[in-house]
């Protein structure tokens, strides 16, 4: 459970999407604190991940196919 993410975090998610995606790969997060999904809205990542109330549908989910953005 994540409550908090200074600028580092976020950019070693970008990082990590922008190293996923060049692979063909998908990040999806699940669990989002409302605080946490605002900041990923207001800075437009919320469009580069696929997210998911639980781990087990953001699990599921894979089967499914690419993140729903």
């Amino acid at each position: 459970e994540c409550k908090y993410m200074n600028s580092t975090a976020l950019g070693v998610l970008i990082k990590a999407h922008g190293s996923y995606d060049s692979r063909e790969g998908i990040i999806k997060l699940c669990g989002l604190q409302r605080r946490m999904q605002n900041i990923l809205v207001v800075s437009r990542l919320i469009n580069h991940f696929g997210h998911y109330p639980s781990a087990e549908e953001a699990v599921a989910s894979f089967a499914e196919g690419p993140a729903s953005v």
